[in-house]
């Protein structure tokens, strides 16, 4: 910034030029008018006051060390008390019915519009994903409607998808419909996304038998009523490390994990995808769709993550205003995510959670 004139020179002064430049100040301003407006100051009861004495707050010494603070931040408390029902069993052998509710169930049908079980999804939240069914009276799902599958069918509207050559004709029509504003059924466009196969578990199967399904890529399984298809529940990744977290207390296998590092726990990979924080979003898009992937770091040029994209964020592409931001680079679709949140959420949110390889699983 270029400074004013002047500026550049010294800006050294003295007690005594000081106090000159106070008694000039005082002489230059004119007294107040009674008449003048109300903005003109008034002396009040508070401007004869004393300035306040130096709150003790600034003299008082940190009640924690710093090793004490870095403990804390490595060993966090649980939000929620454990529940007394886990107290003392063995985690693996609890039923995965215990973990899951009707309420994580929403059904769409087939003929169902995208647009239609777009909005659902949408408003619905947690878990993240609607269960499509053959007709009404079903209670059986047929296949699942997700943010990846939103992110898939966007990119074939806009024709940035790449088919093979048997799904040419049905990628073309398909864009074709939504550019043109054509209802188009969900069944047309499930298939669009690379996903891992529906994978169901009776409400009575433990923990164990989920964890092996989810340690081989699979996001969630829908949980269904013993001996039958009816579909009771949706158990996700993120509700069993959750459900594992809150209740840690209650199992001491667990619970002693969690002040241990993650490089002693071989947890994390080297091999991580990530995209520039300078490419187009629509790149971002298409790398995560083609490869599989719910969430995509963003880096800077020196290959600092500054930020996250990933499919949940394709919610912010599904109005016409909000078209140009597949323009826009990586790095500004995440400053418009994190604007949007502190609009909704009423707070700051940061671009990214990160750990190091010294940092404890907990």
């Amino acid at each position: 910034m270029t400074p004013p004139n002047g500026s550049d020179k010294s800006a050294t002064s003295t007690p005594q030029d000081s106090q000159q430049s106070a008694q000039q100040t005082e002489r230059s301003v004119p007294p107040a008018s009674p008449h003048s407006g109300s903005l003109s100051h008034r002396s009040s009861f508070a401007d004869g006051m004393r300035p306040h004495p130096p709150s003790p707050r600034n003299q008082r010494h940190p009640s924690l060390s710093q090793a004490a603070v870095q403990e804390l931040l490595n060993n966090p408390t649980p939000l929620n008390k454990p529940d007394a029902r886990f107290k003392g069993r063995d985690w693996r052998s609890i039923e995965i019915g215990e973990l899951v509710g009707t309420e994580d169930v929403r059904f769409v049908e087939t003929n169902t519009s995208v647009e239609e079980a777009t909005n659902i999804l949408i408003t619905s939240g947690s878990p993240r994903v609607v269960l499509i069914r053959d007709d009404v009276k079903s209670s059986t799902a047929c296949g699942t409607f997700d943010y990846g599958d939103l992110n898939a069918y966007l990119l074939v509207v806009l024709g940035l998808a790449s088919p093979d050559e048997d799904m040419v004709e049905t990628y073309t029509e398909i864009a074709r419909k939504g550019r043109e504003g054509v209802e188009i059924p969900l069944g047309d466009v499930v298939s669009l996304a690379k996903k891992a196969p529906l994978v169901t578990l009776e409400e009575s199967q433990n923990l164990s038998a989920a964890l092996e399904f989810f340690a081989g890529g699979v996001h969630r399984i829908i949980v269904v009523k013993e001996g039958t298809q009816d579909v009771v529940g949706v158990l996700s990744q993120f509700k069993l490390l959750n459900f594992l977290w809150e209740n840690g207390n209650c199992f001491p296998v667990i619970e002693r994990l969690y002040p241990k590092l993650l490089k002693d726990l071989q947890i994390g990979t080297h091999q991580i995808i990530a995209i520039n924080g300078d490419k187009p979003l629509t790149e971002a898009l298409l790398l995560m769709s083609t490869e599989g992937l719910s969430s995509l770091a963003v880096v800077d040029n020196g290959l600092n993550v500054i930020g996250n994209i990933s499919t949940t964020d394709v919610k912010h592409l599904t109005k016409t205003s909000s078209l140009p931001l597949l323009k826009s680079s990586c790095t500004h679709f995440i400053s418009v995510i994190l604007m949007e949140r502190g609009t909704d959420n009423g707070k700051d949110s940061v671009p990214v959670f990160h750990v190091h390889p010294s940092s404890t699983l907990a």
